[in-house]
């Protein structure tokens, strides 16, 4: 009997079921006698692969992955794990454009690998996998896997009454074949997948029936020989004796991580990445001659582009595979293979590497050798436990003096070694993908140091230096007298005598000349030169003789517009919730914008305000920074109280948009009055503003919950005790009576 595409009704056994439908009363015979079979031929029908939900969900990952940032990568990376993956194909197809998006952007390729280890996590392949019997003929059972048996196919066979009659109609001689009918917008479910005879047969069942229609026939088939699976787009796993080695190998088979290898080295094998380039390159040097010149160096452009994306894409995907390694997603053993792939060496007998036969690294392979030891040197450094890295190091150090390889490979490896001699830490800091936050913290900080330049700069041309006559001529000051050609030794006379000239003992100075000689040598005066005055009748008094100290010109940092006060308090405020340790710089940052009118208050309004709106941690870090600029004097209590005057009086609009604002409000004050930055006292004038009794008595409320938080019980019923007098003008007697907490 025939078991090719082409099935009908009836069934094995005489199991018919259906004879006396009206779609299967085929009428009297068109021919008598005996009819040749039909034979199956190679064109016979096959079901074809349904492709429509990879596409849809490859033009999602492409859609999520354009928009991708370090900034949104949270959100936009558990989109990406959220994505259904109904089979193999469907995950190979998200883990290949990962792979494509890290190969182009380089400086991304740490994002992308976190994406990747994101997916390895979630992604469990038994939402996907089947398993199925293989019954033979000769009750033999073995096992098999699939992981993408869907029920999307465009065309299938039914509609059937049973189960039983779908296993009836796959084994139909091939003269009472059915035709298949296109599936149209039935929803299907799979029952189950299983083998018999050598035959696929995929059973399903449809998702929604009118219940007026519950009768009519509701399963559906697909079925195929098995040895047309892969035509058919159908994977088959080969068979196993048992189920537990059948799970095994498809778990095994079917991770995140096993497509992630599959696909790194199908990238890392390529022979020959400049293939397809080379055969164009010939095709143009072939019809150079013919061609003009624009037209010659229109397709040199075009060549010389092509060449420097695959190059890119080349030293992208060693990066990258670097990255994965440096995220444990690959192994220390795999990751030394493609070390000895590139250097095109292999173990020797001895436990030493020897050069591979017939085979040399091209200048590709030196780029690429490069560009995996600066992404992943410092790692296999440190967890090299056999010291392989002293002889992958012992033969860089003579390709680096090799005078056979271009200078620029060599001076590549000599970088390199000079690399892992720095401890792997590199001159310059390699370009990677940053947040908003990180940006602005960036611009922020090269807008300070310009300041402080300018400010530097200012200094050193407000302080006007001496002439240089004057200190080379220190005989052109009143008073000063030019020793350098005159013995401070004096004769009897009390004269000065040249130097050079001998003298008696007896002109020697006395003790009480020599003391007074040194004295006045010691003295030092304020521009930094020792002098030596002489008391004469002519002679100026010292004090007259000092000059002047010029004030520096030190400008002050300039006023700042509101727009740029905004965004530069915006950059403080992210750069120290990046690093709450850093207090220093902190200070420094706000000391820059000194010059701004108000400053003070309007840093607490707009950071209060972003506090409000903000997460939890995020506003006990700007509570934190507030405290600390209290603290260090930058800002005191009367500039809070400025600035919650403000909000507090606008309290009940800020209710549309921020719902909690009470709460998150009560929080803000409750730990600014645990360390005085505000007095209750102000608090109560500036919540008379609040026209509703009740709402005024719930923020009083919040504020009491957050401060009894922040100092405990005692500490909170002593503070609102010694305001009681405020409290109760606020909210009357009778309703702090009932809220009081002592």
């Amino acid at each position: 009997p025939g078991r090719g595409g082409g099935r009908g009704a009836g069934g094995r056994g005489g199991r018919g079921g259906r004879q006396d439908d009206e779609r299967y009363d085929q009428g009297p015979p068109l021919l008598e006698g005996p009819v040749k079979p039909i034979e199956r031929t190679s064109n016979r029908w096959r079901p074809t692969k349904d492709t429509s939900v990879l596409a849809a969900t490859e033009k999602k990952v492409k859609g999520i992955l354009n928009k991708m940032t370090k900034t949104n990568y949270e959100r936009l990376s558990q989109q990406i794990c959220d994505i259904t993956i109904p089979s193999n194909d469907v995950l190979s197809m998200i883990i290949n454009r990962v792979f494509e998006k890290a190969i182009d952007e380089p400086s991304f390729g740490d994002t992308y690998a976190d994406l990747c280890v994101r997916l390895s996590k979630s992604v469990n392949p038994d939402s996907f996998l089947h398993f199925m019997e293989e019954k033979k003929g000769d009750d033999t059972i073995s096992h098999r896997w699939s992981s993408n048996i869907g029920t999307s196919d465009s065309e299938i066979f039914g509609p059937f009454r049973s189960e039983a009659e779908c296993l009836d109609a796959a084994f139909l001689e091939d003269t009472e074949a059915l035709r298949p009918i296109n599936r149209g917008d039935i929803e299907l479910t799979l029952v189950k997948p299983m083998i018999i005879d050598g035959i696929f047969i995929k059973i399903m069942k449809q998702t929604q029936v009118d219940e007026d229609k519950e009768a009519l026939p509701n399963f559906f088939a697909v079925f195929f020989p098995v040895e047309d699976a892969e035509a058919c787009g159908q994977q088959l796993s080969e068979p196993f004796e048992t189920e537990d080695l059948c799970r095994k190998d498809a778990r095994k088979m079917n991770s995140s991580k096993r497509c992630l290898l599959n696909k790194c080295e199908d990238e890392f094998k390529k022979q020959d990445i400049y293939v397809d380039w080379k055969r164009e390159k010939k095709v143009y040097e072939a019809k150079k001659a013919s061609l003009t010149e624009a037209e010659c160096n229109e397709i040199q452009e075009v060549l010389e582009m092509k060449r420097i994306k695959i190059k890119k894409q080349m030293l992208g995907n060693i990066r990258f595979i670097g990255e994965l390694f440096k995220k444990r997603l690959i192994k220390a053993s795999i990751m030394h293979e493609c070390i000895l792939s590139l250097m095109k060496l292999q173990k020797a007998a001895n436990g030493g590497l020897e050069q591979a036969e017939d085979d040399e690294m091209d200048e590709e392979d030196h780029e690429a050798l490069c560009q995996l030891f600066n992404t992943v040197g410092e790692e296999i450094d440190r967890n090299s436990k056999d010291r392989q890295i002293e002889l992958y190091f012992d033969r860089i150090e003579v390709l680096s003096n090799d005078n056979a390889l271009t200078s620029r490979s060599r001076f590549m490896y000599k970088d390199l070694i000079e690399l892992r001699l720095n401890g792997w830490q590199a001159r310059r800091k390699q370009e990677t993908a940053k947040t908003l936050d990180e940006i602005r913290k960036d611009a922020a900080r090269e807008e300070y140091l310009t300041q402080q330049q300018q400010q530097q700069q200012q200094q050193q041309q407000g302080r006007e230096p001496f002439r240089s006559s004057d200190r080379r001529e220190p005989t052109n000051r009143p008073g000063f007298v030019d020793t350098r050609n005159v013995d401070p030794r004096k004769n009897s006379g009390g004269q000065a005598i040249p130097r050079g000239q001998q003298v008696g003992r007896q002109n020697l100075p006395t003790p009480e000349s020599s003391k007074r000689f040194a004295q006045a040598k010691n003295a030092v005066q304020p521009d930094g030169f020792t002098q030596i005055l002489v008391r004469g009748p002519n002679a100026l008094p010292a004090s007259s003789l000092r000059p002047t100290p010029l004030e520096p010109k030190i400008s002050s940092p300039k006023a700042l517009d509101t727009d740029k006060l905004k965004s530069r308090i915006t950059g403080i405020r992210a750069e120290f919730l990046n690093d709450q340790q850093n207090e220093a710089e902190l200070l420094a940052s706000v000391d820059g914008l000194s010059g701004t009118p108000g400053l003070e208050a309007k840093l607490v309004l707009l950071n209060c305000e972003w506090a409000l709106e903000c997460k939890a941690p995020e506003r006990q870090g700007v509570i934190k920074m507030l405290l600390i600029l209290l603290k260090s004097e930058k800002i005191l209590p009367e500039h809070f109280e400025s600035a919650f005057s403000e909000l507090i009086e606008f309290i009940d609009d800020m209710t549309v948009d921020i719902p909690k604002v009470y709460d998150v409000m009560g929080e803000l004050l409750g730990e600014l009055l645990s360390f005085n930055a505000l007095s209750l006292s102000s608090v109560c004038t500036e919540c008379a503003k609040i026209p509703l009794e009740e709402n005024r008595a719930e923020l009083i409320q919040k504020i009491m919950k957050y401060a009894e938080k922040a100092n405990g019980p005692n500490a909170c019923a002593s503070c609102f005790r010694a305001n009681e007098g405020a409290l109760i003008t606020l909210l009357g007697p009778e309703k702090w009576g009932s809220i009081k907490p002592y």
